[in-house]
C-alpha cells in the first residue's frame, strides 16, 4: 500500500483520510441479509495507482454477521473496464461479468462462486472491425487451479457480457 501512502503525502491528507479515496456502493452479492459493497477508486481526490489508460481497480466486500458482529472480506478483486453483477446465482453467490478491452480486442468473462470464491466459468473474445465489435470466440485458456480464498482476475482483461439472465445490476461510475 505504499502508492497509496504516497498519494495521501502527495495530497497532503493525513493517515486517516483513506476512506476518501475510494467510493462504495451497498448491494448483496448473496442473500443472507447483511450489506456487501462494490469499492472502488474516488475520482477526487484523484490518485494515478487505482488507474490505467481506461481502467480502474474495484473489490467487491462481503459481510458475514456472526454474535451480532459484522465483518468484511475481499472476496474479489480486480481491475478492468466495467464489472456487473448477474441475476444469475451459483452456490448462494450472484454471477460476475467483468469486461476489458484495448483498442482491437474485448474479452467479457464470467465468474461464479465454487463455494470458496469466486472462479472464472468462460470468456468471450471479440475484435474490432470496420463496423464495431465482432465474433464471439473462445479466449485463449486459463488456469485455475488456485485454492485461494482471494482470487484476482488474470489476463485477458473482460469484456461487454453475454448473458441469458436478466439485465446486470448497475455499479457506481467513476464519481460516485
Amino acid at each position: 500500500m505504499a502508492w497509496l501512502h504516497e498519494c495521501m503525502t502527495e495530497k497532503g491528507f493525513g493517515k486517516k483520510a483513506t476512506a476518501k479515496f475510494f467510493t462504495a456502493k451497498a448491494l448483496h452479492l448473496n442473500g443472507d441479509g447483511v450489506t456487501d459493497y462494490f469499492v472502488r477508486p474516488a475520482l477526487r481526490p484523484y490518485c494515478q495507482a487505482f488507474y490505467g489508460a481506461h481502467l480502474f481497480r474495484y473489490w467487491f466486500i462481503i459481510g458475514h454477521r456472526m454474535q451480532g458482529k459484522t465483518t468484511y472480506k475481499i472476496v474479489f478483486k480486480n481491475g478492468g473496464d466495467e464489472a456487473r453483477i448477474l441475476a444469475n446465482v451459483t452456490n448462494g453467490y450472484h454471477d460476475l461479468a467483468l469486461i476489458g478491452h484495448t483498442a482491437a480486442e474485448a474479452y467479457t468473462t464470467t465468474w461464479r462462486f465454487n463455494g470458496k470464491h469466486y472462479a472464472q466459468a468462460g470468456c468471450i473474445r471479440q475484435v474490432m472491425g470496420d463496423n464495431g465489435w465482432t465474433g464471439d470466440s473462445p479466449c485463449p485458456a486459463i488456469d485455475d487451479s488456485s485454492d485461494s480464498d482471494e482470487v484476482t482476475a488474470t489476463p485477458p482483461d473482460p469484456s461487454p457480457p453475454r448473458s441469458s439472465t436478466s439485465p446486470p445490476s448497475p455499479l457506481p461510475a467513476a464519481g460516485g
